[in-house]
C-alpha cells in the first residue's frame, strides 16, 4: 500500500479531521491482544495489562481497522451497518480512535506524509 513503511504516530484526531478521513489510517499496536465475543470486543494491552471492552459498534470498527481501509471507508461501513448518519458515525469513530490511541492500542497514519503505491 505504501512505497515505504510509514511511521505509525501517537496522534489524536480532531473534529476538523472529518474532512480528511479518506487519508487517515489507524493500525493496531503490536502490543495488543483481542477477542471478539458475542459481537463485542475485549482488547488487552499486553505491555501493561490494561483492557478495553467495546460494544458491537466499537467491535465492528476494531475489526475494520485490521483491513486496509481508511477511516472514511470505516465510517461509511459503520453508518450503513448500524443505520446511523455519517456525521454521527464520524464523531463516534474519532472518539473511539482517540481513546484507543491514548491507551497505546492504536497508531495513526496520515497518507499526506507518505507516497502511496499506484
Amino acid at each position: 500500500m505504501f512505497d515505504k513503511k510509514p511511521k505509525i504516530k501517537k496522534r489524536f484526531l480532531k473534529t476538523d479531521d472529518i474532512e480528511k478521513l479518506d487519508r487517515i489510517f489507524a493500525r493496531h499496536s503490536d502490543k495488543v491482544g483481542y477477542k471478539i465475543v458475542d459481537e463485542k470486543a475485549v482488547i488487552l494491552n499486553l505491555e501493561n495489562n490494561s483492557y478495553f471492552s467495546l460494544n458491537d459498534v466499537g467491535a465492528q470498527i476494531w475489526q475494520s481497522l485490521k483491513e486496509d481501509k481508511n477511516l472514511a471507508q470505516i465510517v461509511r461501513e459503520t453508518a450503513d451497518i448500524f443505520e446511523i448518519g455519517y456525521k454521527k458515525a464520524s464523531y463516534d469513530l474519532i472518539e473511539l480512535v482517540n481513546e484507543l490511541v491514548n491507551a497505546d492500542l492504536l497508531g495513526i497514519i496520515i497518507v499526506d506524509d507518505y507516497t502511496r503505491k499506484p
